[in-house]
Formats: structure tokens, sequence, C-alpha cells
């Protein structure tokens, strides 16, 4: 029987401005609703769920830790050690925690945070000072996501280094140039380059980190699932009219890149997502579908109603197809690929 494997990550730092958190042109504190109440709250929902639909599933945290969160708070580890009791319930339901970094970097000038995409030492620095908070509270994590996908050669050597064992950045097909946003203050984020990735996960090239080769780096990229855009995605945008009321099955800009799958987007769109897996593995044995949300959306019952929808139509779409569905994390993914590589 074929398989299917999802992952489902979910990357927890301070609530962004749409979902009730600080605007990027504000130094202080951060609001951390979605870590402190939402969090605990899903737990006891999923419950409920895993119940109804006798499955279990395994998700993957992914806890900020880097300068940004050094700088505010002093602790690179805050939202580990703030929230240790969230933490710990977390790993009691054998879910993963693993390490989320975004390289926002503080300009004086401006007053406001920006996406530091260049500047190759200061980035190298960003990550070790993460990673550093993150051992001195003993926390050695094996899993990456990077924000917004961004990676070069210099982060994912960075990951090497430190002896993390699996990222789940990649996207492949696409590149997003990255811009400024004056509604929420940042001067310049969301750039992110996989534009010659595979679908399949891969061990980095030491010289181009989108793409395998045999000089490669012994950390394993297992991408997110991506996929064209149905063609009403790109009508609900530019007709006069909204094909459906109230739902935006794309990004506000008219791009034609593939679309990065969100456990918490539109069913109609995931089912996309899903039926683009469940196609490749017509000429293979098992596939991953990976997904991921943050957790500031879960303090949203829409995108919690989603994210309730897309799991049940997972699964029932696999049991229609006579495909076998399991939930994995980011390192029982890894430890499966790393078995299936020693006996062949």
């Amino acid at each position: 029987m074929k398989k299917l494997f999802v992952l489902i990550c979910v990357d927890v730092e301070p609530d962004r401005p749409e979902f009730g958190g600080k605007r990027y042109d504000y130094l202080g504190p951060q609001s951390w609703n979605g870590l402190s109440q939402a969090i605990p709250k899903f737990l006891q929902w999923r419950h409920n769920l895993q119940k109804n639909l006798g499955y279990e599933t395994r998700l993957t945290w992914f806890f900020r830790a880097d300068s940004q969160i050094e700088i505010i708070y002093g602790d690179a580890a805050f939202p580990l050690t703030a929230y240790d009791s969230v933490v710990d319930a977390l790993l009691k339901e054998k879910d993963e925690v693993g390490w989320h970094v975004h390289t926002w970097r503080w300009n004086m000038k401006r007053g406001a945070w920006y996406q530091e995409i260049h500047g190759e030492n200061w980035i190298v620095s960003c990550y070790k000072r993460g990673f550093l908070g993150l051992k001195r509270v003993g926390f050695s994590p094996t899993s990456f996501r990077a924000g917004w996908g961004f990676h070069n050669n210099v982060t994912i050597a960075t990951l090497e280094e430190l002896g993390i064992k699996v990222d789940l950045s990649a996207m492949p097909g696409i590149k997003n140039p990255g811009k400024e946003n004056t509604s929420d203050g940042s001067l310049f984020n969301g750039f992110a380059d996989w534009e010659k990735t595979p679908t399949y996960p891969y061990h980095p090239s030491k010289e181009d980190y989108q793409i395998p080769s045999n000089y490669h780096y012994e950390l394993l990229e297992i991408p997110v699932t991506t996929f064209k855009k149905p063609l009403v995605s790109y009508l609900n945008q530019i007709l006069p009219f909204r094909i459906f009321r109230g739902i935006k099955l794309a990004k506000p800009e008219l791009t034609f890149s593939k679309y990065a799958l969100s456990a918490t987007c539109n069913p109609l769109l995931f089912k996309q997502g899903i039926q683009s897996v469940l196609k490749s593995l017509k000429q293979l044995e098992h596939g991953f579908l990976v997904t991921s949300f943050h957790a500031d959306e879960l303090l949203s019952k829409t995108l919690l109603d989603n994210l309730s929808n897309n799991i049940k139509k997972t699964i029932s779409i696999c049991e229609r197809e006579k495909v076998d569905v399991k939930f994995l994390t980011a390192t029982e993914a890894y430890n499966f690929l790393k078995s299936l590589h020693k006996n062949n």
C-alpha cells in the first residue's frame, strides 16, 4: 500500500500585526497570545479531533530564537523559558519542538525592523546567538525552519556547523522578491529564492543550497509542498466581484508562481495541494505532504476551522485513493528517510 507522510510545521513567534501583535517599527516587548493562549486551547481541541478521526496527528513546533529575540528580551530562548509549561505540554503530546530564525535587524535611522539578507557576518551571528541561547537552557534542536523560507549558502553552512539534521524551509519553484510593507511598519521582508529546488528531500549542495549534488552537506532538506495555483485563484483577484465572498484564495499580488501549501488555507486550495502530491505517488511508494502555519493563526476561529477541515480532507482523500496516511514530526521523517538510505 502506498504511503503519504504528513508533516505539519508551526512557526511559533510573536503575534503578527494582523493578529493583534506589535508593528515592526516597535522595539519593545512583543505579544505572544498565539503561544500563551492559543496553543494550550489547540491541544484540547486536537484531543477531540483525534477521537473523532481515529488518527493521531503529530506537529513540529518551531520556536523563535535569534538576535531579535535576544535584543528585545536579553534571552534568545525567551519563548521557551517564559512559556516552559506550554513547551512541556507539547512534548508530553509527543510533538516535536524545533528551532525558528528570522533575520530581523533593527535600522536605527528609520526606527524599524527589516529582513537582513546581505550582511553575511551578521546573519551567522544571528543564527549562532539563537543557537547558544537554546543550548544555555538545555535545548538541542535537530529540526529547523527559516523565517519566510529565507536561506542562502551561508545559512545552510551554519546549520550544518551547528549540527541541525533536518530543515523544512525550501519552497520548490518559488522566488519571492521581498518588499517594504507600509501597513505593518517593516522596511523590507519576505525575500526567499527556491526557483531551482526539487520537490523531493535532498542533501543541499555545498556550492548551491537550492540543489542536490555529490558535494553536499549531511543536513537533509525536506521541501514544503508547492503546486500551481488553480485559475479560480487568479480570477478571484482580478474580477470586479468575488467568486467566493470573503475568501482569499491567493496572495493579493497577481503572481503566477507556485503556492506554498498553508495548513490553514481555504480547503478548496488545500485540496489542490493534496492532489498534486498524490499524483506523484503514481510513480513512487511513498510521498510527503509538508505544510505549515503560524501559532497566532490559532487565535482565528476561521483558520482553526480550515485546519480541521484540511486534516479531515487529507485523511478522507487518502482513504478513497487507498493510500495509507501517517502524521510525522520533522525528526521522525528524517529518521525514516535515513533508514531507507541505509537499507538501500
